[in-house]
């Protein structure tokens, strides 16, 4: 049991570091002090985008968790010799949500932050970072990554420890 959680950890840490070092040339670029001065961002957008962005990366963690729950249910399901079909497609509906909320939690976050921002800031931002508002564009970096495998290692530890 031990092993397979240790197996999942490292998975989950691979999953994360994709997600999370996918283009760190626009990883949290509202704390680059070059960028906010050319746009002007005040301290309270650059603190609001924080909060948006802390919010959106904790339902990430927890979406991408129950994501590769499921995937490998869905794996071990379709290894059975003699399998329940309508259990599949149950489980392969799931994921397909799965993977369609997490699209939309990261649409929904960059929306929200360019209501955050004016005409003007809008259009520096997208002549100095063209893809920043794009669904290929990550926002998090590595810093973003650490504290995410920190977080849930201590949580890994914690339900380990009260088995």
């Amino acid at each position: 049991m031990m092993q397979r959680n240790r197996l999942f950890g490292i998975i989950f840490c691979a999953v994360l570091l994709i997600l999370f070092s996918a283009d760190l040339s626009h990883a949290q670029w509202w704390k680059n002090k070059d960028l906010t001065a050319k746009l002007k961002l005040t301290e309270k957008q650059s603190k609001a985008i924080d909060v948006i962005y802390d919010g959106y990366v904790r339902k990430l963690m927890i979406m991408s968790k129950k994501l590769m729950d499921n995937n490998r249910k869905l794996n071990q399901l379709l290894l059975k010799e003699d399998i329940d079909e309508k259990e599949v497609i149950g489980v392969a509906d799931e994921v397909t949500g799965l993977r369609r909320s997490l699209m939309m939690d990261t649409l929904t976050m960059k929306l929200t932050v360019r209501r955050l921002l004016n005409k003007g800031q809008i259009k520096s931002l997208l002549n100095e970072r063209p893809r920043v508002f794009t669904l290929k564009s990550r926002w998090g970096g590595r810093e973003a990554f650490r504290k995410a495998v920190r977080r849930m290692g201590a949580a890994m530890k914690k339900k380990e420890e009260s088995k």
